[in-house]
């Protein structure tokens, strides 16, 4: 048996849906803006989300500097919905001791 050890790539775009509470939004576009978000809208995320957003290149894991950007981009579709895309990579081992899932 082999133990590995690696840094998958992940790759995502979706829509924010309209109910998703304000202070999400406001960190996303803080973090968007390559700005840090306010302290109190950071404290109200998942202690997971709130440790990558607090500072974006904690998404960068493994990736080297010179790095070009925020990988978090928000945006609209044609029909005006806003919608994120993310770009990032991560050790497999971190914050994944149950195994990794992705909540929309």
């Amino acid at each position: 048996m082999f133990l590995v050890s690696t840094y998958p790539y992940w790759s995502l775009s979706f829509p924010i849906r309209d109910d998703v509470d304000p202070v999400i939004v406001r960190v996303l576009q803080a973090v968007a803006a390559d700005s840090i978000p306010e302290p109190v809208d950071l404290a109200a995320l998942h202690p997971v989300p709130r440790y990558y957003l607090a500072d974006w290149r904690r998404l960068l894991n493994g990736e080297s500097e010179p790095f070009m950007g925020c990988p978090i981009r928000l945006s609209r579709d044609f029909l005006g919905r806003q919608q994120m895309s993310i770009e990032f990579s991560q050790h497999d081992n971190e914050c994944a001791d149950g195994g990794w899932i992705f909540c929309v």
